[in-house]
Parts: C-alpha cells; sequence; structure tokens
C-alpha cells in the first residue's frame, strides 16, 4: 500500500509540473498577469448558439462543435526579453507539432509572427491554437476546444471571399 502511495503522489507530482501551461509560462516570462483573459466553456457557448441568427444555419453548425473558446492577451513592452519570449513560443509549437497539430498558418513579418496550429481529421478541426505576436506590443493567444467541420468552415470563408479550399485539402 505504501508503494502504490507513493507512486500516485510521484505521478500526481510530475503531472502538475507538465500541466503548467503555455500562459504561465508567458506570465511567467513578462511578469505579468494578462490585460484580456476570456474563458467560454461548454455551456456559454451552446447559449451563443441559441442566439445565433437564424439566418446563417452554417455559421450556426459551424459552431456547434466548439466546446470552449479561451483568448488570452498579454500587453507588451519593448523592456521584454523578445529572444525569450520567442523560444517559448517555438517550443510549445514543437510541443504542439508532437502531440499531433499541424502548423496551418506560420507569418513572420518584421516583429509581427502569427501561427495557427491545430488537429486535422478527415473534415474535422479538433481543437486549434492561434498565436499572434507583435513585438513591443501585445502577444494574442486563442485556444479552441472541440470539432470544427472545414467543410462548413470553406462554405462561410467562400461568402467573404475567403478561400481556404486549397491550403486545407478540402
Amino acid at each position: 500500500m505504501k508503494k502504490l502511495l507513493t507512486t500516485l503522489l510521484l505521478t500526481f507530482t510530475i503531472a502538475a509540473a507538465n500541466a503548467q501551461s503555455f500562459v504561465s509560462d508567458i506570465r511567467h516570462e513578462l511578469g505579468t498577469k494578462p490585460e484580456v483573459n476570456i474563458n467560454i466553456g461548454t455551456w456559454l457557448v451552446k447559449l451563443m448558439m441559441k442566439f445565433a441568427d437564424e439566418d446563417d444555419p452554417e455559421a450556426k453548425a459551424l459552431m456547434d462543435g466548439l466546446k470552449r473558446i479561451k483568448v488570452t492577451v498579454f500587453e507588451l513592452e519593448d523592456k521584454h526579453n523578445n529572444r525569450r519570449l520567442n523560444a517559448i513560443i517555438e517550443n510549445k509549437i514543437q510541443s504542439l507539432s508532437a502531440k499531433g497539430y499541424e502548423q496551418l498558418v506560420s507569418v513572420r513579418d518584421h516583429g509581427d509572427n502569427v501561427f495557427i496550429l491545430a488537429k486535422i481529421k478527415g473534415d474535422l478541426m479538433q481543437d486549434a491554437m492561434i498565436i499572434a505576436y507583435e513585438k513591443g506590443d501585445e502577444l494574442a493567444i486563442i485556444s479552441l476546444k472541440g470539432d470544427v467541420n472545414l467543410k462548413q468552415l470553406a462554405m462561410i470563408s467562400n461568402e467573404y471571399d475567403v478561400d481556404i479550399d486549397d491550403e486545407l485539402d478540402i
């Protein structure tokens, strides 16, 4: 029994150490709390869908598989260590890639960086993370949990003249 308790305690300690989130790493590096922290859980996503426009069933169907939306925004100052911040972001991208996420978008343009990663299974995007980082301005992290039908996303994007069909092989 003592070995079992020791093993369980060790397992939970290791799990807790590994559970330190990306946002916590960023918060620690910056030494500040996020300026914006929005966490929309399943019940609120479903409530939002009830108020969705009845004339837009595609958008409503697109959101149907979402379980959680989390938005975190940090204000950045020039004094922040951009090299260390870049390393944390790169480590997160590598970690997500190792967990089966595909890097759908990678833009690096004069201090502006945008990365979109997602798990793709057939016609479904299962979980996604968007990281937008502008040196000396802000860092935004958007995390989507749940399933998004890529065919529905393509239909909606076509209505707004955004062509994602070729990028996602839909």
